[in-house]
């Protein structure tokens, strides 16, 4: 079913691209536990703004966006201090914390213990907090293909560089 504004920091997404990742896999596959009957996959993928809640200022209707693949609120201490795939807001999942011992945010199409929020393996998409999860593409020269992996693949790599210590100069292994 095409989603809805159900909150006044949401936006509604017309998906113009998206990508299967390996985690995506591992739902389709049924090897993460909370997926249930119908549940949408896929957390990488961006389009145009269909429609923002009455609370949203930095996002319009017609923008082109790629969507953040963690959701997270931007109020609570961890998404203060940038930590936004550790937001306590956005995933309630108690499931999670006793599997675990802690929960992640809420993540799209990621199964319900990750906050139950429809993947964009779809036509339209819901995103919460829209003026933290979504990143506007100010150059339209760029096609959907250059910009679409910073939805997560870039960011992840980024964030690892930057945890491993890892900038100008720095010998690395890859494998």
């Amino acid at each position: 079913p095409r989603p809805i504004i159900t909150d006044d920091t949401d936006a509604i997404i017309h998906v113009t691209s998206s990508t299967i990742c390996g985690s995506d896999l591992h739902m389709y596959n049924g090897d993460m536990k909370g997926m249930k009957a119908k549940d949408i996959i896929g957390h990488e993928c961006m389009g145009i703004v269909e429609s923002v809640g009455s609370n949203v200022k930095n996002i319009k209707v017609g923008d082109r966006v790629v969507i953040s693949a963690p959701i997270a609120c931007g109020q609570c201490e961890y998404c203060k201090t940038g930590m936004f795939s550790l937001c306590d807001v956005t995933n309630d999942s108690k499931v999670m914390e006793k599997l675990y011992g802690h929960r992640i945010c809420g993540a799209f199409g990621y199964s319900h213990l990750t906050g139950g929020y429809d993947g964009c393996q779809a036509e339209w998409v819901r995103v919460p907090f829209a003026d933290v999860n979504l990143l506007k593409i100010e150059n339209n020269r760029l096609t959907d293909e250059q910009v679409l992996f910073l939805s997560d693949v870039v960011c992840t790599a980024w964030h690892a560089n930057v945890m491993g210590g890892v900038g100008p100069g720095t010998t690395v292994a890859i494998w």
